[in-house]
């Protein structure tokens, strides 16, 4: 079993760079495979990488923060609540990103515009 940390902020820290290592994957995925180039900045890819942030970043480890005790006894299950709640709204997170990347690029009207995969599923385009 991995030692547990003495204090409340080292558990904090730990959750943090767990937390911020899965970040940086996954903003990888967002900006070189979602949003590529141009579309990052321009189709929504900074917002969906705040909300991943939020998520990722500050929901888990603020939890930890606040829930952390080495002596209690139910720290376990706790931290395992806590994980589960994270990796669900992570899921959510990604899966709203996700349906809202764009994937055609647009030509109409002389301007483009960016259509997302809801926009396809919508007209009945997919």
């Amino acid at each position: 079993m991995l030692a547990k940390p003495e204090t409340r902020w080292g558990a904090f820290g730990i959750h943090l760079a767990i937390s911020a290592l899965l970040f940086c994957v996954l903003a990888a995925i967002i900006i070189f495979t979602w949003y590529p180039g141009f579309l990052f900045r321009t189709d929504g890819g900074w917002q969906g990488i705040r909300l991943i942030a939020g998520i990722d970043l500050i929901l888990g480890p603020l939890l930890t923060l606040i829930v952390y005790n080495k002596a209690k006894d139910s720290l376990a299950f706790d931290l395992a609540v806590i994980a589960v709640v994270q990796v669900t709204a992570l899921a959510a997170g990604c899966y709203l990103v996700y349906q809202e990347r764009p994937i055609a690029v647009i030509y109409a009207d002389n301007k483009f515009s960016t259509m997302s995969k809801n926009s396809f599923a919508f007209y009945g385009l997919d």
